[in-house]
């Protein structure tokens, strides 16, 4: 009996693996149903070989009918049925069963392979779910499934799309403690996304060691991040060194690094060098193609004549086969800048003779230049052909039309474009608003271009400099100058100055009889925000502005207080001229208290301020104020003060004057030529010296040793002062690699909830010399309240070598004042969030065994970071010091 049971089933294993084999599976479902429902019993094992057989045949909605039938069976799947069940499902995006077959596996005690893990981790970055990808990372990690490099890359690519650069450098430093060696694809990931992130500094530095050990055979990609990212920051003698390295280490350049340099010679006009690179490309067998050839045409365009950038197309490009789109939209975009717009319009047919498609930017340019020439029904003409072709205007072409009606006046055309822009899903920039803008402000509509202004903010588009000077002449030239200071203000906290002729417009308002006052009490009275100082004490250079003005002002309000100081001056003359009638002794230019003999018991004090120097009765011009310090002055003295005594040039001994002549008051003239306390001071009178002293015998000897022992004591200063100048320690270097703001939020407006994420690089500069970190605080402010701290482990920084270190400084229930809250809130809404960043360090160098050196290190940091969720760091700057 169980020897036919066996058969039969056998039978029914045969059969259906015979259908699957031949492709037929909707016959092997049937069989296998039969199998289920007859009085033979089926096992597990038949069960996960047909789940297996219909993932594979990607029938998905059967295989999960199976699997809910099979569980109330006591049946379970075998990992790595599992696996490809969980794999299977990632292609069609079925988050559902896929959490639930990862729940019944972690029941089991199983966890997926490795190939399955990392689909799913690479379904979950395409999909933007980064953060569930990270989670569900550790969780495998702490159930036993260990990474690769594999899982790591992916991680790594998927936090630099999702824009947490400070996310995926934590992640690479985790592959590195845990022993998971780097390969080619994780370092071109790394490296890539730290030069989108403008972060070329700190991609060479986490590769460095790769590219100079050569353990890992970078390719071609990873050297072009490189040597696009120096280009794109200005260091180009990086980007030749790191070309020639490139050679030396057995991978070619290719044809993306030439372009790259091609780029930034061509840009920066260094001819010379975009044509060595030119043959040195030819040199080694490597063709310029269309790309090359444009960007030399770009070039010629910028620096030459359009006529000759023409020939040059023709004939070097256009036997080759490298004209396309790109090189006629050049040549017509210079055509339009000079102004020959029939030539433009020539190429324009021209290129339409040749079969090359047109684009959006060659209309926009020549609608653009015909508009500015005043040909409005060519501009219409080419707008119906451009519809004709079914090519939709983008954002520049509808600013190109905003611009042009503005300026011509036609607001409410204008008005119609700007909807029209809107309702077909095209989302304005600030060149867009500020086209309108603008021409609101010039037919004085300054109330339609305020709402438009605030309309624009609640959209999150960020006004720029251009925007605040629109509304802000706008409103001076209506005289409101009340709100044109609202605006002013916002446009500092953003960071932008107002140019010369709008700050000259606005000072020479707000100078008038009835705002001057007003203005110098708000110049008095509102000192400038401390988030505009730097760490040492001095503006940003965004407040020049602000200082140009201030500066202005108080000139304006000093000329009225000298005329107020001259008309005064007048008065002292004319009591001046009454004194001197009275006391005919003469002019004085020395001043003396009234009260000088009424008070005997003081000396008298010269008053503070201007000392009036008199030209005489009868002469006209003004006064000559003469303003001295006070110790340049010379006081006379008390009556009872005794004179100091003087020498004669024929007396050894000084000659003390009379009683009499000490105790007689000045007259109203000065003192003259009677002593004064500047005069030398007498000398003691000579006495008879006794002959010279014997020495003692012992006398000698002992100064000899203490020359000696002087000697001694200088020399090992002197050896001592050498050896710790040829050893002494240098400060090691701190900086912030990257930083991100994940999350900041206000409870109830003005209570704090936020998480940063910050990546440190400690460097020691010193090649003698380890230096061991004892002690590591760092806390975050906001304006001056503290918000958060976070203290690092201790740690050894060897000699030479540089060290990463990540950590979050997380703020949870903080309490900041109104003030700030409501700062904090503008900041978090428009950007940039700006927060200081402290660090104290105790650090000691190591000089062998014996020599140690402690001492404390602190760094004061200034963050720029984008608002949240993006929350990525546009600019530092950091100061350390010991």
């Amino acid at each position: 009996m169980h020897k036919t049971l066996g058969a039969v089933r056998l039978a029914y294993r045969s059969r259906i693996a015979y259908l699957v084999k031949s492709g037929t599976i909707d016959n092997a479902v049937q069989v296998f149903d039969e199998m289920r429902h007859s009085s033979y019993r089926v096992f597990s094992c038949d069960y996960n070989r047909f789940i297996g057989v219909l993932v594979k045949d990607s029938r998905f909605e059967l295989a999960e009918a199976l699997y809910k039938d099979m569980t109330p069976m006591g049946f379970s799947l075998i990992p790595f049925t599992y696996s490809r069940f969980i794999s299977g499902l990632c292609k069609v995006k079925n988050f559902d069963l896929i959490d639930a077959l990862l729940r019944d596996m972690e029941a089991l005690g199983y966890v997926p392979d490795i190939w399955a893990f990392n689909i799913y981790l690479d379904l979950l970055c395409r999909e933007r779910k980064v953060g569930f990808a990270v989670d569900t990372f550790f969780c495998m990690v702490r159930r036993g499934r260990e990474p690769d490099v594999v899982s790591y890359t992916i991680l790594i690519n998927g936090l630099f799309r999702a824009g947490k650069v400070t996310d995926a450098v934590e992640i690479w430093n985790v592959m590195i403690r845990s022993g998971v060696g780097p390969d080619n694809k994780a370092c071109a990931a790394l490296v890539v996304g730290l030069c989108r992130a403008r972060r070329v500094d700190l991609a060479y530095e986490m590769v460095a060691d790769e590219i100079k050990s050569a353990r890992v055979k970078l390719s071609a990609v990873v050297y072009n991040a490189l040597i696009s990212g120096f280009c794109r920051a200005g260091r180009i003698e990086k980007a030749e060194a790191l070309k020639s390295f490139m050679s030396k280490s057995g991978c070619e350049p290719d044809l993306v690094t030439y372009n790259v340099l091609l780029n930034y010679y061509y840009d920066n006009n260094m001819v010379k060098k975009a044509e060595g690179v030119m043959g040195e490309m030819v040199r080694s067998g490597i063709q310029p193609d269309v790309y090359s050839y444009n960007q030399l045409l770009k070039r010629r365009c910028r620096v030459g004549h359009p006529d000759k950038c023409y020939s040059f197309m023709v004939k070097e490009m256009e036997p080759r086969g490298l004209c396309d789109v790109v090189s006629y939209s050049t040549l017509i975009e210079t055509f339009c800048r000079a102004s020959n717009t029939k030539k433009a319009y020539k190429l324009f047919q021209e290129m339409r003779r040749k079969g090359i498609a047109t684009n959006v930017v060659i209309y926009t340019s020549l609608i653009k230049a015909f508009l500015r020439e005043g040909n409005s029904s060519v501009a219409k003409k080419l707008l119906d052909q451009m519809t004709e072709f079914g090519l939709s205007p983008d954002r520049i072409f509808y600013t190109t039309i905003l611009d042009h009606l503005c300026k011509s006046g036609n607001l409410d055309k204008a008005y119609g474009v700007f909807r029209d822009m809107i309702e077909h899903g095209i989302t304005p920039d600030a060149v867009s608003y500020n086209a309108l803008i603008s021409g609101l402000c010039r037919s004085c509509r300054v109330t339609e271009a305020l709402k438009l202004f605030e309309d624009m903010q609640s959209k999150e588009c960020c006004p720029d400099e251009l925007t605040f000077k629109f509304i802000i002449g706008g409103l001076v030239r209506l005289n409101k100058l009340s709100a044109a200071y609202k605006i002013w203000d916002q446009m500092m906290e953003k960071g932008f100055t107002l140019d010369r002729d709008v700050s000259d417009a606005l000072i020479k308002a707000s100078c008038s009889d009835h705002h001057l006052w007003s203005l110098k009490s708000s110049v008095q009275f509102n000192p400038v925000p401390q988030k505009y100082y730097s760490e040492d004490g001095s503006y940003w250079t965004e407040r020049r502005s602000f200082l140009f003005m201030y500066r202005h002002i108080k000139l304006d309000v000093l000329d009225i207080r000298a005329q107020s100081i001259y008309s005064d001056s007048r008065n002292c003359i004319l009591k001046a001229e009454i004194q001197k009638d009275q006391h005919p002794g003469g002019p004085s230019t020395s001043w003396t208290s009234p009260d000088h003999y009424q008070n005997p018991q003081t000396h008298p004090v010269a008053p503070s301020g201007p000392r009036i120097k008199t030209r005489g009765r009868h002469q006209s011009e003004p006064p000559e104020l003469i303003y001295e310090p006070h110790s340049s002055r010379p006081m006379p003295l008390r009556p009872e003060e005794p004179l100091p005594p003087r020498r004669t040039p024929n007396s050894g001994r000084p000659l003390l004057s009379s009683p009499e002549d000490q105790q007689r008051p000045p007259h109203h003239g000065g003192y003259g030529p009677e002593p004064t306390p500047w005069r030398t001071a007498p000398t003691r009178p000579t006495h008879h010296q006794p002959g010279p002293k014997k020495t003692k015998p012992m006398t000698l000897p002992a100064t000899v040793c203490c020359a000696i022992l002087l000697v001694i004591l200088i020399l090992s200063g002197l050896v001592l002062l050498l050896v710790y100048l040829s050893n002494r320690p240098h400060t090691p270097y701190f900086d912030i690699a990257a930083a991100n703001l994940n999350t900041a939020n206000l409870e109830m407006g003005y209570v704090l909830n936020g998480d940063l994420a910050v990546v440190v690089n400690f460097t020691n500069p010193s090649k003698k010399s380890s230096v061991d970190f004892s002690y590591i605080m760092f806390e975050l402010y906001f304006y001056n309240t503290l918000i958060a701290t976070q203290r690092i482990e201790p740690f050894i920084l060897p000699k030479g070598m540089s060290m990463f270190t990540s950590f979050h400084l997380v703020s949870s229930q903080v309490p900041i004042q109104m003030v700030q809250s409501q700062e904090l809130q503008l900041q978090l809404g428009t950007g940039p969030v700006l927060l200081n960043l402290r660090g104290t360090f105790h650090a000691r160098s190591n000089v062998g065994s014996l020599m140690r050196y402690s001492y404390w290190l602190h760094t004061r940091c200034s963050i720029s970071l984008k608002n949240p969720p993006l929350g990525y760091m546009r600019a530092r700057r950091c100061i350390t010091k010991r």
